[in-house]
């Protein structure tokens, strides 16, 4: 059984035929991983690969993306995505839905940020369908994840 439900956004669009196809490699390789932790993943790059060439990809396939990070637990932002249209389009849908949405650490492999606005910003550990303090490695429940929130100032 599925813990949660990841959308992955990450660069799509590329100059160049190679770096669409690297770009596709990147985010089905994390998905991969997330989906043999226990999680189910939304990866637009492998649902909607190549769908460009016929639909327009932020007239159609943006709005439908939209609408499954609506669906979705958490949304992974990939490294580069903040380079990304696209991806800062998805990223603006997140926030707006209240997601938990997570970055990629760079040189740290399954390391992650937390950095929805709203959401206490911390990193994480992901491992077998759970999330993980990295300095003590005691588990933090989704609970935490989901309902901790920045503070506000004194009232």
């Amino acid at each position: 059984m599925y813990n949660r439900v990841v959308f992955i956004s990450g660069p799509y669009r590329a100059n160049t035929l190679e770096k669409i196809a690297a770009n596709i490699t990147a985010a089905e390789n994390e998905a991969i991983w997330w989906v043999s932790n226990g999680f189910a993943v939304i990866c637009p790059h492998k649902n909607t690969g190549d769908f460009e060439k016929i639909l327009s990809e932020d007239k159609a396939l943006l709005p439908a993306n939209e609408e499954l990070i609506r669906r979705s637990d958490i949304m992974l932002m990939l490294s580069g995505w903040a380079m990304s249209k696209g991806s800062e389009r998805e990223y603006a849908c997140a926030v707006k839905s209240g997601k938990v949405i997570l970055a990629q650490r760079s040189g740290r492999q399954h390391m992650y940020n937390v950095i929805s606005p709203q959401h206490l910003s911390r990193d994480v550990i992901v491992a077998k369908g759970k999330f993980y303090d990295p300095c003590g490695h005691t588990e933090i429940s989704w609970k935490v994840l989901k309902y901790e929130r920045k503070r506000r100032g004194p009232k």
